[in-house]
C-alpha cells in the first residue's frame, strides 16, 4: 500500500470506529460529503481503501435516520453501477464487500424485486432490472459503465461489456444512445484480453441482430447454439453468464 493510500485506509478505518462506537444517527450534511467522497474509493487500486469504503458506505446507508434518507438516495443511486461491476472484482473479498453493500443500497431504496433477485444471485436479471425500475437514470449508468471499460482487471471489463448489451437493448430506438454503446464496445474488439474483445464482438453481434429483427423474428435459439460452439473454444466466456444474461433480456 502506498503512502497515501494507507493515510485514506486510517481514515476510513477511524470514521468507521467512530459511527460504530457511538451509534450517532447520521442526518446532516456531513453524510452526503461523506457518502460523495466514498463512492469513486470503490475503484482505488489500494484493496483495503475499496474494503473499507465499501464497509462505510453500507454503514452510513444503516445509520442514516429517516429525514436524512431522501437527500441520500441520489449518492445510493449512484453507487449501484460500481457496486454491480465489482461484483466481478478478481478479488473474492472486494467482490463480497460489493455484494453486501449493493444489498444494502438496494434494500435501502426498499426496492423488493431488486433484492430478491440479488440474493438469489441472479446477477444480471439485477442489470436488467435496474434498468427497467429505473429508466429515467440510464444516460448516468451509461456514463458510469463506460469507465469500466479501461478498468485494469479483465472481469471488470467484461462486466462493463455485459451491462453494456443489455443497456443496448434497454434503448434498442434510441438511436443517439445505442450509437454511443456501439462505439464503446468498437472500442474494446481489440482488447489485450481475447475473452473480452470476444465478448464485445459478440455483443455486438447480438445488438446488431437484434436491432434488424424485430422481437418476434429474432432468432435467438439459433444465436444461443452458435455462442455454445464458441464458448467450447474459449471455455473463459462461459464464466461470464453472457449466455443467461441475454436470453432474460428477450424473455
Amino acid at each position: 500500500m502506498d503512502a497515501d493510500g494507507e493515510v485514506v485506509g486510517m481514515s476510513l478505518s477511524v470514521l468507521s470506529k467512530v459511527l460504530w462506537a457511538t451509534g450517532i444517527p447520521t442526518a446532516s450534511p456531513i453524510t452526503l460529503q461523506l457518502a460523495d467522497r466514498l463512492r469513486p474509493l470503490f475503484d482505488s487500486d489500494t484493496n483495503h481503501v475499496q474494503l473499507l469504503s465499501m464497509h462505510l458506505f453500507r454503514d452510513v446507508m444503516e445509520f442514516v435516520v429517516e429525514k436524512g434518507k431522501k437527500p441520500l438516495k441520489q449518492h445510493v443511486h449512484r453507487s449501484l453501477i460500481p457496486l454491480l461491476c465489482h461484483l466481478h472484482d478478481e478479488n473474492q473479498r472486494v467482490a463480497e464487500a460489493s455484494r453486501e453493500t449493493l444489498l444494502q443500497a438496494i434494500k435501502f431504496l426498499k426496492n423488493r424485486k431488486l433484492q430478491q433477485l440479488l440474493e438469489r444471485e441472479q446477477t444480471w436479471v439485477v442489470g436488467k432490472c435496474l434498468l427497467a425500475e429505473y429508466s429515467s437514470r440510464v444516460d448516468e449508468y451509461l456514463q458510469q459503465c463506460l469507465l469500466y471499460l479501461q478498468s485494469p482487471q479483465a472481469s471488470m471489463r467484461a462486466a462493463a461489456i455485459m451491462f453494456l448489451g443489455l443497456a443496448g437493448r434497454h434503448v434498442a430506438h434510441q438511436q443517439v444512445k445505442l450509437q454511443v454503446i456501439y462505439g464503446a464496445l468498437r472500442s474494446t474488439t481489440k482488447d489485450v484480453s481475447d475473452s473480452v474483445s470476444s465478448l464485445a464482438i459478440q455483443t455486438l453481434f447480438l445488438l446488431r441482430a437484434a436491432e434488424r429483427n424485430p422481437p418476434s423474428r429474432f432468432r435467438l435459439p439459433v444465436l444461443q447454439e452458435r455462442f455454445r460452439r464458441a464458448w467450447r473454444r474459449r471455455p473463459s466466456l462461459r464464466d461470464v453468464g453472457f449466455l443467461c444474461c441475454w436470453s432474460s433480456v428477450q424473455s
